[in-house]
């Protein structure tokens, strides 16, 4: 999902990443802020993708993103 929107955040950041491993799966949390982008404004989001190892491949099953307020 997100690597298809890449060119409409402008430059962004990906903050506070962890990872946490459960046998065939893991579970992503990030904050990620945008800036630029087609309005120019800051954006901050709330993280968490979901991805399982099949065939060797690790493959994203579930993404959520919630917008924060500012500042949070």
């Amino acid at each position: 999902m997100f690597l298809h929107h890449i060119n409409e955040f402008g430059s962004f950041e990906i903050i506070d990443p962890i990872v946490t491993y459960i046998g065939d799966a893991a579970v992503l949390t990030f904050n990620f802020i945008s800036y630029g982008g087609s309005e120019g404004a800051r954006m901050r989001w709330n993280c968490t993708e979901v991805y399982r190892r099949s065939a060797e491949k690790w493959r994203i099953i579930q993404t959520h993103w919630s917008l924060t307020q500012d500042g949070r």
